[in-house]
């Protein structure tokens, strides 16, 4: 049977396997690997062709010589879905898969040879060994790295990708980590912002290909959880499968919005699009908190060297010419060079303060020095919508505080198990803090969290719902718990159409210890023009009296409790 491979020092997938007594390497467009990915597929795993061939078909697994023709004549796509070699999930998932990334039939293809062989060999003579270069460097393997030249000889616009390989190889700031041409004919560039996974369509130099699209990105492509942005001439469309954008797709889409800003603006030829434009036309719902976060984005616009002062960030990338990209605490992202680094030593992933200076249109990171605060670059690259307003010596000085809380155990809790040998597994999770707080005046927090959790993991299996409440403000609390009871409560979140993230979860069970979904009356007595006033902005907000109260009572309680920590 087909295996799964991972290549060693690269993220990605393909394929190895035997046909008729030849081996043969199968190469994975990045919507299969998500794909792949979101089905728990890891390496030296074993997949079926009935889930390879729709796969090769529709132009997602290809192999090096020509594109997508594989020879599984033998196997029938229809039978493979009834056959019941497949698991329910993994039929579902590939069904969703293929409609929603199946080419047009109008689309162009390239599965068989259109050339001769004396064709593609002067059509490879057009590749200049410049940007070979660039095709190998962005190439994992040496078989993906000939699948890539196979396709561009072959294709109908040789010219047009070869012009986008140049716009993205013309020393580039934001480093390209995997380039690939889809079955479509369209160059398609990878990248990766802490661990998330995005993928740029460039149809802007190619001709034929069905589209008034310019850019197609893809966030976390070919997984349930993708999201996608098309920027057409005169508009941007944000779109998502569902009929509302999860919380976790709105945290992604946070974490990477800087780094979008920041290709569009340094890509050749690139469209216009503001931090604005890229939520401007949504394509389902929104929660109102969602929202909210969301409009820290306007604060991505022009940077003023003189109101910037010294910020905390992080290094995202080293160029091969000295030049970098830094993202600070502001969500801003910079270009660097390392000649304006304090340290020598300077690596990705290296937490530094900085300050910036304009040069030639375009403005810098400078004065760059390591800084010991123990903060991580993972939160700095993803806490920006909460910390873009904050100051260098607050971050220093909240973070020592969280440090501080943390060394006398007061946000770390475990959840113990009645099997002495059970194994225990560290996570850390964000929680309402509201109800943390009612949690922490009890003497004993770790059995409040004990039974909350086993409460509602109980409740949840036999079928009921405790949907979690939004908090106003979130804790991060590290929990100690047996590996089988974790194991369990992934398997809750992974299935349950109520709980995205393990967050939601714990956030839920201790509001329903606390009886959150009880509620009880309160009479407060103001002045008649307080009453008057209160009214007239719960009409504002399009909502009652009553619950405009209930949340500005909830705010209050929160920026105590942010006060306080």
């Amino acid at each position: 049977m087909p295996t799964v491979k991972e290549y060693r020092n690269e993220k990605g997938y393909y394929i190895r396997s035997n046909i008729d007594g030849r081996y043969v390497t199968l190469q994975l467009s990045p919507e299969a690997e998500g794909l792949f990915s979101d089905l728990g597929f890891r390496g030296d795993d074993q997949v079926s062709w009935q889930f390879l061939k729709p796969l090769c078909d529709s132009g997602h697994a290809y192999t090096n010589n020509s594109g997508t023709a594989v020879e599984t004549k033998d196997i029938n796509t229809e039978v493979s879905f009834s056959s019941g070699k497949l698991s329910l999930e993994k039929k579902r998932r590939l069904e969703e898969f293929l409609d929603q990334h199946t080419p047009d039939e109008s689309a162009s293809e390239t599965g068989q040879p259109s050339t001769n062989g004396d064709e593609r060999t002067s059509s490879l003579d057009r590749i200049d060994a410049s940007k070979r270069g660039f095709i190998e460097r962005w190439s994992p393997s040496d078989d993906e790295y000939e699948a890539t030249l196979n396709r561009i000889a072959r294709a109908d616009d040789i010219d047009g990708i070869l012009k986008s390989i140049a716009h993205h190889s013309t020393e580039h700031p934001i480093l390209v980590n995997r380039f690939r041409v889809s079955s479509q004919e369209v160059p398609t560039y990878s990248f990766d912002t802490d661990g998330i996974a995005w993928t740029v369509h460039d149809f802007r130099t190619v001709e034929k290909v069905g589209t008034d699209a310019e850019l197609f990105i893809d966030i976390r492509p070919g997984t349930s959880h993708s999201q996608s942005i098309t920027i057409e001439p005169e508009t941007t469309e944000w779109h998502t499968t569902g009929e509302q954008f999860k919380r976790e797709q709105i945290n992604e889409f946070l974490t990477v919005a800087p780094d979008l800003l920041y290709y569009l603006h340094h890509l050749v030829s690139s469209p216009s699009v503001s931090p604005r434009d890229l939520i401007s036309n949504p394509t389902a719902d929104i929660t109102s908190e969602d929202a909210s976060r969301l409009e820290s984005l306007e604060d991505l616009g022009a940077v003023d060297p003189n109101e910037y002062s010294r910020a905390l960030g992080t290094i995202l990338s080293l160029g091969n010419k000295g030049y970098g990209r830094i993202r600070g605490h502001t969500g801003h992202t910079f270009t660097f060079s390392e000649e304006e680094s304090k340290d020598d030593n300077i690596e990705a992933g290296d937490v530094v303060t900085f300050e910036v200076k304009p040069h030639r249109g375009s403005i810098y990171a400078k004065n760059i020095g390591k800084e010991e605060t123990g903060i991580p670059s993972s939160g700095i690259v993803r806490n920006w919508p909460e910390w873009r307003d904050r100051s260098l010596s607050w971050l220093r000085n909240n973070w020592t505080k969280r440090r501080a809380k943390r060394d006398t155990n007061e946000k770390s809790i475990s959840i113990s198990s009645s099997d002495e040998e059970a194994d225990y597994q560290c996570i850390e999770v964000q929680i309402d803090s509201l109800t943390f707080y009612l949690a922490s005046s009890v003497n004993e927090t770790s059995d409040v969290l004990d039974e909350a959790v086993r409460t509602l993991l109980k409740q949840t299996i036999d079928g009921g719902r405790t949907p979690p409440s939004a908090p106003v403000a979130t804790d991060e609390v590290e929990i100690s718990l047996p590996v089988n009871l974790l194991s369990m409560i992934d398997s809750v979140v992974g299935t349950s159409s109520v709980y995205e993230t393990r967050d939601q979860f714990f956030s839920a069970a201790i509001q329903n210890h606390f009886n959150e979904g009880d509620q009880v009356e309160l009479t407060v007595r103001v002045p008649r023009s307080y009453h008057h006033a209160t009214q007239q902005l719960a009409e504002e907000y399009g909502i009652s009296t009553p619950e405009f109260m209930r949340e500005a009572l909830e705010d209050a309680l929160g920026t105590e409790l942010r006060r306080t920590q």
